[in-house]
């Protein structure tokens, strides 16, 4: 699947929302830069810290912290646009759609695999009767991610079982599960470990902190 042709077929808010914790963005961080799409997108050049305060909740400062930082990261940048500079997304869009490309490639390679389809589908029965409901379609495409990371039905279920006596159902507990288990099995094979300590916000609170610094804009 080639990037290029993710340009036009999809739309860039719903990629940069499946794809900005891979990415390491900060609630707030996305939160700028869909201001800053907004913006563009009804013709305005140079987004300053200033114009996007007029339309967001955040302190200015705040918003200037996390502007500074997106154009160091180059994310964000300036570049020449008729009299003087324009603001550009397309850095982060090439990033985007890129890493979102790779993560279609790789569900696809592991669904096309028969025994793994087998095992996301003993998964998902698991869970269901675990949790005594069907799955929604997101907790759907959480579990194919979790199958696409390396995660074996084995340890879906050890993470599931082990959060279930904790009192906790939800799907963010059983991926702080199978983090929590994977970085103890690798410190004691390896000594190290590649997965963080700080678990991801899930989509939900994404939304949520949207409706708060957007408000009805």
């Amino acid at each position: 699947m080639q990037p290029n042709r993710l340009y036009g077929a999809l739309d860039f808010t719903y990629v940069l929302l499946e794809q900005y914790k891979a990415l390491a963005l900060k609630e707030d961080e996305v939160a700028v830069i869909l201001m800053i799409d907004h913006l563009l997108g009804q013709g305005n050049r140079m987004i300053t810290s200033d114009a996007l305060a007029l339309k967001m909740a955040l302190p200015t400062k705040e918003i200037e912290k996390i502007l500074a930082d997106l154009l160091k990261r180059g994310l964000v940048e300036y570049v020449p646009g008729g009299k003087g500079l324009k603001t550009s997304l397309e850095p982060l869009r090439k990033r985007v759609y890129e890493d979102f490309s790779r993560r279609m490639e790789k569900e696809e390679a592991t669904m096309g695999s028969a025994e793994k389809a087998e095992e996301i589908k003993a998964a998902g029965s698991f869970l269901e009767d675990k949790l005594n409901r069907s799955l929604t379609p997101l907790e759907q495409s959480t579990l194919q991610d979790w199958f696409a990371l390396g995660y074996s039905l084995a340890e879906i279920r050890e993470a599931v079982l082990d959060t279930l006596v904790k009192g906790t159902r939800s799907f963010k507990a059983f991926e702080k599960s199978l983090k929590a288990n994977r970085r103890k099995r690798d410190i004691e094979k390896e000594g190290t470990t590649a997965v963080g300590e700080n678990y991801d916000k899930d989509i939900e609170e994404t939304f949520a902190l949207a409706r708060k610094l957007f408000g009805d804009n």
